[in-house]
């Protein structure tokens, strides 16, 4: 079973890379960023309707939204540092 959840971990962090390192050339490295940034806001409103929480539980919910979009961010993040390493 965890084989499944590395390889769905390993996919998201490639395709959210593979964008991240597009918009980095496109269009800059500030405005890239808001592929991570989304990718954790939605996760965020996600966690929020399906636990039915309110706003006190606020460092508990961006934890857990941090956490689940750890691949997405990582992939993404890695695609912005070698696009922007390449345009020098």
């Amino acid at each position: 079973m965890y084989l499944h959840l590395v390889a769905m971990g390993l996919g998201a962090a490639l395709v959210a890379g593979l964008i991240g390192w597009g918009m980095a050339r496109r269009y800059g490295w500030q405005r890239a960023l808001v592929v991570p940034l989304l990718a954790v806001i939605a996760l965020a409103m996600i966690l929020w309707r399906s636990r039915s929480m309110n706003f006190h539980d606020g460092l508990g919910l961006v934890a857990a939204a941090v956490v689940f979009a750890a691949p997405t961010l990582v992939g993404a993040l890695l695609g912005i540092v070698l696009a922007s390493r390449r345009g020098r």
